[in-house]
């Protein structure tokens, strides 16, 4: 599933004395950007969906702030908590980008980095990490905690350690709504890691290197714990990637590409009520009827009661039922194309429910909907929009495709029966969902029948009634199929098996379930070189579509062997002149070697096979000594036709 997106909100922060504005938690990711690491600016960030996605960036502000680079959304306030990178600060950021001093730490070293940071899912800590500065990249030595509920906003340090003891450093870490589990991202070796926040402890051998990613500047969670990054690509310049990252493999998924950046870090509010809208199938035809799945999720931990759900269909749906509701709720709207839910109690987690829906007789094209939450607390802002799971675009229509129907043209057809072999009607249309009603009763679109006749069969859809006739016609076998007896055969024998089939407009499907490659799946005769055993099987059809099968059980006997005289004389008469080996298609002899009684080389020959005469033995050996009449040993080195080797030997007798 192409995950969606959020609507973005790429904060570059400003310090103004303006009066503080609340943060409303619309589910919006937050970014700090910067060019020059220096100082941040506030824009809004929509991700245009469609078929070519870009993100646009919407600067509303153009005061700067310090250099903000590791931030986290605090949701008991509805604000943004961050650490100034130059000067050790802690600011708090509103809605609408003013920057307002918190704390200096004198403990924080101004020569570190402070790079990434989140707020707990509790809001009770700010969570940065810090690190070395310097040539190369940075390295995360420490956890800082800096807690919001403590007057002074106490500061506790936390070392790091890693698992593989490697050094690591992470642009940025996020806290997951579900599981409240820590992850950052290793630059180093570009992998995600998660971090215990008790004791600072680094998991980073459980994920696998990324190829792709060379530095996760921004992370950040939807309310569905999908996770986000804004990253550099490998061996390319700048901050511009935006990815999906798997929480299970640790692969990222690249989206799109955003605006260029120097330095970023991310947050975002997940803390709220959100919901998806998807359709099954997403294509489908007129008269027909599919599921539309509505998934909500509750990060906000807090029990929604009192909810309105609405959902409004294009003309000619019509909502047939709801099914597998757990939020309960007043429900109307049924047999019409309006689905309202009142009253929905939402408990905090991840479900969903289901809606049938039937689609008229209707023109073709791309039909849109959405649904909506409303009466949510306005800390969560009010009201939320489906959005459409497939797409990125955030809060888009889900959009289903709806082709014509397009009806048989003709509704009687002639079928055969074969000799002692049901027969199964099949009356499905390959478009629309229809019921079937046969003139015996039997519903279902297939029906099996065992004796020729007249069979009817009734197809009913929300648009069509269609009345369809079979005349079922008994034939006679035009072939019998016996592949006869089981047999033995030795490695590398070919096997011949011909069912002796004289009809005519048949065909042949040969399989085995051996490792055996087939010479040939159709041919009326199969002739195979046998390499282990198994069973062979054809399939024969006739012209009327009557089919026999059958099956052979093949036993090979893994007998490695080759053959030899055991005797020659080289006397140049033309009889028995000469000494080789044979074997069997497939076999190879990779080397020939004869020697004396006394252990003597007197020749050797090697590279080759069985049929070339580089392995003949003419009775010579080399300076042109003339053997003597006796008895000889010979060696082959031979590789037999499924890959065996063997050193096979024997005597030979030379003759004068």
């Amino acid at each position: 599933m192409v995950s969606r997106l959020f609507h973005l909100s790429c904060c570059l922060l400003l310090s103004s004395a303006l009066f503080a504005q609340e943060l409303v938690c619309s589910g919006d990711f937050i970014l700090t950007l910067s060019q020059d690491a220096d100082s941040s600016h506030f824009y809004f960030v929509d991700i245009d969906g469609g078929q070519s996605a870009e993100i646009n960036f919407n600067q509303f502000s153009i005061v700067q702030s310090p250099y903000l680079n590791a931030i986290g959304y605090r949701r008991d306030e509805d604000y943004i908590y961050g650490i100034a990178n130059n000067t050790q600060d802690l600011y708090r950021v509103d809605a609408v980008g003013n920057a307002t001093f918190i704390q200096h730490y004198d403990e924080l070293d101004a020569g570190a980095a402070y790079n990434a940071g989140d707020i707990t899912t509790n809001g009770r800590y700010l969570v940065v990490l810090s690190g070395e500065t310097g040539a190369g990249a940075w390295r995360s030595k420490s956890m800082l905690l800096f807690d919001l509920e403590s007057p002074d906003y106490n500061l506790t340090i936390i070392p790091l350690v890693t698992d593989s003891g490697n050094e690591f450093y992470s642009l940025d870490i996020a806290f997951d709504p579900l599981t409240t589990l820590l992850y950052g991202y290793d630059g180093r070796y570009g992998r995600l890691v998660t971090i215990d926040l008790n004791t600072g402890d680094v998991d980073d051998t459980t994920y696998p290197v990324s190829t792709d990613i060379e530095a996760m500047a921004a992370l950040f969670f939807d309310s569905f714990g999908n996770l986000f990054g804004y990253a550099k690509h490998l061996n390319e310049p700048g901050i511009k990637a935006l990815y999906q990252i798997d929480k299970t493999t640790g692969s990222g998924t690249f989206l799109l590409e955003g605006p260029l950046a120097a330095a970023s870090d991310g947050c975002n509010c997940p803390y709220r009520i959100e919901m998806l809208k998807s359709v099954d199938p997403p294509i489908t035809t007129s008269c027909s009827e599919v599921i539309y799945t509505f998934t909500l999720a509750n990060t906000s931990e807090i029990l929604q009661e009192a909810v309105r759900f609405e959902s409004y269909f294009p003309p000619g749906f019509t909502v047939l039922e709801i099914f597998d509701n757990p939020y309960g709720g007043n429900v109307s709207g049924i047999n019409s194309s309006e689905l309202i839910i009142d009253d929905m109690s939402i408990s905090p987690n991840i479900d969903s429910f289901k809606v049938k829906v039937a689609i008229g007789d209707i023109n073709g094209g791309i039909y849109k909907s959405q649904a909506e939450l409303l009466n949510l607390p306005p800390a969560i802002g009010y009201f939320d929009t489906s959005d459409d799971p497939k797409t990125i675009a955030r809060n888009d229509s889900t959009i289903i495709e709806v082709t014509p129907l397009l009806l048989p043209t003709e509704t009687f057809e002639v079928v055969s029966l074969c000799p002692e072999t049901p027969l199964l009607l099949d009356a499905t249309f390959e478009q629309g969902a229809f019921s079937y009603t046969w003139d015996d009763g039997t519903t279902g679109p297939i029906l099996e029948v065992n004796e020729p006749g007249i069979y009817e069969v009734n197809a009913v859809n929300s648009c069509e009634v269609i009345d369809r006739t079979f005349e079922v016609v008994a034939v006679d076998q035009s072939f019998q199929l016996d592949l006869g007896e089981n047999k033995i055969l030795s490695l590398g024998d070919v096997l011949s098996i011909d069912p002796g089939i004289t009809a005519e407009n048949v065909s042949y499907e040969w399989s085995t379930d051996g490792e055996n490659v087939l010479s040939c799946t159709d041919c009326p005769v199969l002739n195979q070189i046998v390499l282990e055993s198994a069973a062979y099987h054809l399939k024969v059809t006739d012209e009327n579509g009557c089919t026999q099968s059958d099956s052979i059980n093949i036993e090979v006997r893994q007998i490695y062997e080759v053959f030899a005289a055991n005797a020659f004389s080289p006397n140049n008469d033309g009889i028995n002149d000469e000494f080789f080996i044979q074997g069997k298609p497939g076999t190879i002899i990779n080397s020939l070697s004869i020697y004396d009684r006394w252990g003597g080389l007197v020749h050797t020959s090697t590279t080759g096979n069985s049929d070339l005469s580089s392995f003949i033995w003419n009775g010579e050996i080399p300076g042109g000594d003339i053997p003597t009449t006796g008895v000889y040993i010979w060696v082959a080195s031979v590789q037999f036709i499924d890959g065996t080797e063997k050193i096979l030997t024997g005597d030979l007798t030379l003759l004068r």
